[in-house]
């Protein structure tokens, strides 16, 4: 695609991030026979906490992000659209209701629930059909910043490896 076409695109992505540092293996160093022992062994929590994160971005920069600890359902997902989407836009373009712009997100159930559809219909966002399974289309699979990605969690904040 050649920039003039992504240049009035605004895409969306979601994604999770686990606050606790691991949830993998852990070796400790224990005597023989002693594998069960309270001492050496680590609890594990079966639902970690964790932070989901919206947030939305166009060639000419970024919008608001808006992050939540509640599992997402359609009618969370058009409360976030209400609160953030608009306003977004109007960052992100400088000729907001002057020039069309196109809202990208993927098919998710939740983004194509009527709940959310009706909301999109009626505030006037014209949404690209989007294949499904299409990763290789979503500029957030092409630049990598996925959920499957390594995070490094230090005392001085989460960052991608």
């Amino acid at each position: 695609m050649r920039n003039s076409e992504w240049s009035g695109q605004c895409h969306v992505h979601g994604m999770e991030i686990v606050l606790q540092a691991t949830q993998g293996q852990r070796w400790v160093q224990r005597e023989m026979c002693e594998e069960w022992n309270p001492e050496y062994t680590v609890a594990k929590q079966k639902h970690p906490p964790k932070v989901h994160a919206w947030g939305c971005f166009a060639m000419s920069g970024v919008g608001r992000l808006h992050l939540f600890d509640e599992n997402l359902d359609s009618a969370l997902m058009r409360t976030i659209l209400r609160d953030n989407l608009i306003q977004s836009a109007k960052k992100l373009f400088d000729n907001f209701g002057r020039e069309q712009w196109y809202f990208q997100q993927d098919n998710d159930p939740k983004h194509k629930s009527n709940i959310v559809q009706t909301f999109i219909f009626q505030s006037g966002v014209t949404c690209l059909d989007w294949p499904p399974y299409s990763p290789d289309l979503n500029p957030i699979e092409i630049y990598g910043l996925t959920s499957n990605d390594e995070w490094i969690n230090t005392n001085h904040g989460t960052y991608l490896k």
